[in-house]
């Protein structure tokens, strides 16, 4: 009875908030109206290309534009690997993966700069015995870390453009 009574007030608290999620209803259709129309640029290296392709994913989902409106262009792109958890023997059990990545959107028509920040990404990942396993495991961590730059990258410029309605 307490988790139904916690859980109700817990909606009742964020409706009376103000609170409306950036994938809901009319907005949607018009911030992605917005996001359609940008053209990102590479990154570089692998976890770049897949920062990438989720960000075209995420931004265009209707497919690329013909004629974008907005530049989405990156710099100071840094992915950087870091052994932790040095056992007596001097062999790691732990890793990190730290990626960073510096962005900017700009509107093609004037080149004014809409967005001028930077986002970062902290994964961590097992070092196994088996070297396989290994280096799968910290591919998998640069993957992670590379979809959540994608995901945060993404999520600013929608709550960017849903600001945007209102000017």
């Amino acid at each position: 009875m307490l988790k139904k009574l916690l859980c109700f007030a817990i909606i009742f608290v964020l409706s009376a908030c103000g609170f409306t999620p950036v994938y809901t209803g009319k907005k949607n259709e018009n911030i992605i109206k917005y996001t359609q129309e940008i053209a990102v640029a590479p990154m570089d290296g692998k976890s770049g290309v897949i920062a990438r392709e989720r960000l075209r994913d995420q931004l265009s989902p209707y497919g690329l534009p013909d004629k974008p409106e907005y530049n989405l262009t990156f710099n100071d792109t840094k992915v950087v690997y870091e052994k932790r958890g040095i056992r007596p023997d001097g062999t790691a059990t732990w890793g990190t993966v730290v990626t960073s990545v510096g962005y900017k959107l700009t509107k093609v028509s004037d080149g004014s700069v809409l967005l001028d920040d930077k986002e970062y990404s902290f994964t961590s990942y097992n070092i196994l015995s088996n070297v396989y396993s290994a280096t799968v495991s910290e591919e998998q961590a640069a993957i992670r870390g590379a979809n959540m730059i994608a995901d945060q990258i993404a999520t600013r410029i929608m709550a960017y453009f849903k600001n945007y309605e209102g000017q």
